[in-house]
């Protein structure tokens, strides 16, 4: 069992520092994906925002409209 898990250690370890480069290309495509991505993430953002203080803000308008209306009929 001891020796199970020593060579599965060895085999861990050595799997991480026997590494060499991917030499990858990232093309533009994701680039163009993050972007969206990131575009629809603020997106969300502010129409929770908006949609948070939407009914808040409203109140307080009509508030003040009706306040308005009852200063100019008195």
């Amino acid at each position: 069992m001891f020796v199970v898990i020593k060579l599965n250690l060895i085999v861990v370890i050595s799997f991480f520092m026997i590494q060499t480069n991917a030499y990858a290309y990232f093309g533009p495509a994701i680039g163009l994906g993050i972007l969206g991505i990131l575009l629809i993430f603020i997106l969300s953002i502010l129409i929770a925002l908006i949609a948070i203080l939407y009914i808040p803000i409203k109140k307080f308008i009509l508030k003040i409209k009706k306040n308005i209306e009852k200063n100019n009929q008195s």
